[in-house]
């Protein structure tokens, strides 16, 4: 499709809430343009009214009586999935109470880390029984939100959004606080536009902006990971395709069980000196390979191979490492490892500190965690339904507590 000369809006990024907003926005005949932006991060899951407004079905861990997302801790193993009454008999169960006092710090911290909570978040809450609501309201794919994401990208391309190329983006042009367009790789004249929705992170953008402008998070680490595989039958029962493992105060960990016998493993580093040495980094896999151990019996014997390789170590530190993790410095870290840190803005809400540039991404009402950029989007219909003869209508978009 032929790029045209000026749209009503530009949607920069694929978080699913700035997807959600482009396809209200094209049902109101609004002229927008798809530009990708390569920092996806990490989405735990998909609302499933936003999955109903694409007509793709919400396969999530409601309606699935087998392999829910389990919260892994050094003596409790709490699963995560069925019915809030379910959850509420579980942690009975597990913990002798479903209140406050009773239930454990690494519980409370793998909650927060799946509602895509701050890594600072304060723990101690007294509202686990919403929260617990959240997360069984909220459709979870790990390994398929990529595949749910093109697929909701396709049919917003059937509506009539217009795409740019990844890496076509050249500029972001702000006047005097304000956003008023972007420069494409091999077009010299700017592409104006009314507004943007920010479906990435903004501080990717500030770096190719007209103006200086002020930034509204910083980057905390980078997430690390790697990768073993084991013969599938020497998997127990019990094991989820994901399962967070949290102990103490330390990162936590996540084992994703990607296909049969076929693990990635994950945890966040933060971006000091340490986190690029290799031989650091290899001591961390085995800590990472040992936990996993805990919960696949003879995962030593069973294994048919990792990534990077810790059985020859020598070669794991000075080749393998190296290959997978060639950053010696924060600023050769790629975006699309870096994690950024919130929690100092306890509500950014929809609105960038750029004038018409707006939130639909993690750093948009982070204290709601999960639902925090599709609430955002809601506020931003409702302020441009609110405009003198504004054809924005908010009837159809709902609340918060429709979603």
């Amino acid at each position: 499709m032929e790029l045209s000369s000026s749209y009503d809006f530009i949607l920069f990024g694929d978080h699913p809430a700035g997807l959600w907003a482009a396809s209200h926005l094209l049902s109101l005949d609004k002229k927008v343009l798809y530009i990708p932006v390569s920092d996806r991060s990490i989405i735990n899951g998909i609302p499933k009214q936003i999955l109903a407004n694409f007509g793709i079905r919400a396969d999530s861990i409601v309606d699935r009586n087998v392999d829910p997302i389990q919260i892994l801790g050094p003596k409790h193993r709490f699963r995560i999935g069925g019915t809030p009454e379910l959850i509420e008999k579980e942690m009975v169960f597990q913990f002798g109470t479903r209140e406050e006092a009773g239930v454990p710090r690494e519980f409370k911290r793998g909650v927060q880390h799946l509602l895509g909570k701050s890594q600072n978040a304060d723990p101690r809450r007294s509202d686990w029984d919403q929260q617990i609501r959240t997360l069984l309201g909220t459709a979870f794919f790990d390994r398929n939100v990529p595949a749910k994401i093109e697929k909701m990208l396709k049919i917003l391309e059937d509506r009539g959004l217009h795409k740019a190329k990844p890496g076509q983006l050249k500029r972001v042009f702000v006047d005097r606080g304000n956003f008023v367009g972007v420069q494409l790789d091999r077009n010299s004249k700017m592409i104006p536009s009314k507004g943007g929705i920010v479906a990435s992170h903004y501080d990717s953008l500030t770096r190719i902006m007209s103006e200086e402008v002020a930034l509204i998070s910083s980057e905390s680490g980078f997430r690390f990971e790697m990768r073993f595989e084991c013969a599938p039958h020497s998997l127990p029962r019990g094991i989820s395709s994901r399962m967070i493992f949290v102990d103490g105060d330390s990162p936590i960990l996540e084992l994703i069980h990607e296909s049969p016998g076929s693990f990635v493993l994950r945890t966040f580093l933060s971006l000091d000196g340490a986190s690029f040495d290799a031989s650091f980094q290899r001591r961390l896999c085995e800590r990472m390979i040992k936990v996993a151990g805990h919960y696949i019996p003879d995962l030593e014997y069973n294994l048919k191979g990792m990534t990077p390789d810790l059985r020859d170590g020598e070669r794991a530190e000075t080749i393998e490492l190296p290959a997978l993790y060639p950053y010696q410095e924060s600023s050769q870290v790629p975006a699309e490892r870096l994690v950024f840190e919130n929690s100092n803005r306890s509500s950014s809400g929809y609105q960038s500190p750029v004038g018409n540039l707006f939130l639909a991404n993690a750093e948009a009402n982070p204290s709601m965690g999960l639902y925090g950029p599709y609430q955002s989007m809601v506020q931003f219909f409702e302020i441009m339904a609110k405009k003198k003869d504004s054809p924005f209508a908010v009837s159809s978009i709902g609340s918060l507590e429709a979603l």
